[in-house]
């Protein structure tokens, strides 16, 4: 379970009985190793988020590097795998909360910001599409 009071966030993937949670963090090292593996320096990135303009790699990259531990132990495709489970906005959100509480945030931590993402999806494992990215508005 994620722990706010230290920048975490978290989304999980699987039914209840398979749940597995992931917890999102961004430290300054974490922070670092994402430059680094990006060649761009964060806030570069974040503001891209805040415009809606990430590509689909920077952002699975993102996922990677807040895993922390957990994310050194997935590959690239991995981490792909997990996001389309989890689902594109579900993931975004507990990335953005994690940074919002986050102590490298020069606001810190949002007051009252809860310690999931506001939404989670449950894969009820009967074989149906797993790809949950959002449908363009129209």
């Amino acid at each position: 379970m994620a722990n706010s009071k230290r920048g975490e966030a978290s989304f999980f993937v699987g039914e209840k009985k398979d749940r597995k949670d992931y917890t999102l963090r961004f430290s300054l090292n974490t922070l670092c190793d994402l430059e680094e593996s990006l060649g761009k320096s964060f806030t570069v990135v974040y503001a891209g988020w805040a415009e809606g303009n990430i590509s689909i790699s920077e952002f699975r990259e993102t996922v990677k590097a807040a895993l922390g531990a957990q994310g050194k132990e997935l590959s690239r495709e991995d981490v792909g795998n997990l996001i389309e489970e989890a689902g594109f906005e579900v993931v975004m959100d507990a990335l953005m909360t994690a940074f919002e509480n986050s102590a490298l945030n020069q606001n810190g931590p949002r007051e009252g910001a809860p310690a999931d993402p506001p939404r989670a999806v449950e894969m009820d494992g009967t074989g149906t599409d797993s790809s949950t990215m959002p449908s363009p508005q129209g």
